[in-house]
């Protein structure tokens, strides 16, 4: 007969609980794929985003200087 307490027990010992028996992919041996990738993407989204400012700032900042050059 099936016994739920020993096939907790046996999970237990192979370092698997109910936690991450929820989430797919989950890879026993070490950190998944996902947990590489996703916070890859979205230190590049955030680099991607403070370049385009930093971009955005120097182009008004040449608009500036053209429109007034007296000022210079």
């Amino acid at each position: 007969t099936w016994d739920e307490s020993a096939w907790r027990v046996e999970l237990s010992n192979l370092g698997i609980d109910d936690l991450n028996l929820r989430w797919p992919g989950v890879n026993f041996n070490g950190p998944s794929l996902w947990q590489i990738v996703v916070p890859a993407l979205i230190a590049i989204a955030v680099i991607s985003f403070v370049v385009w400012v930093i971009l955005q700032i120097g182009k008004h900042e040449r608009q500036l200087r053209q429109d007034r050059p007296h000022r210079l």
